[in-house]
């Protein structure tokens, strides 16, 4: 079987809510097409549904480490890093808003990109009154 074929799959089995069983099928399907970007994200996303937080970030740096200035990689590295609570997350959303695509953010991501500008924007106050109070 080839790697769409795995994904497809993998598809199905998480449309049915058995995301171990998708995430077997995503992890074929990436042992088969290690070089592809989005199926290392839908791997990350479901190892993130599933409460895989570490291993999801994992992923989605093997991603980057192939494009490194993926918009959608580095949104949700992002993200991995701000529910982990790390303090490079601010940072993370920083880099990952200068990738905007030129023409506009797809639709689906809207809600994260606006996450990410808020992030921002509370990480430069406080960067701010931290600099005003030294």
């Amino acid at each position: 079987m080839d790697a769409s074929a795995f994904a497809a799959q993998a598809d199905q089995a998480a449309a049915a809510g058995k995301l171990h069983e998708a995430e077997r099928f995503l992890l074929q399907a990436v042992e088969a097409s290690p070089d592809e970007i989005v199926l290392l994200l839908k791997l990350a996303g479901l190892q993130r549904a599933k409460g895989e937080g570490e291993a999801a970030l994992r992923t989605v740096e093997r991603a980057l480490a192939i494009e490194p200035r993926d918009f959608t990689a580095l949104l949700m590295r992002a993200s991995l890093l701000d529910r982990a609570g790390a303090g490079g997350a601010a940072v993370a959303w920083s880099h990952a808003l200068a990738q905007r695509p030129p023409g506009g953010v797809p639709p689906h991501l809207a809600s994260v990109v606006a996450q990410a500008e808020r992030r921002v924007e509370e990480w430069k106050g406080a960067r701010e009154k931290h600099l005003a109070s030294a």
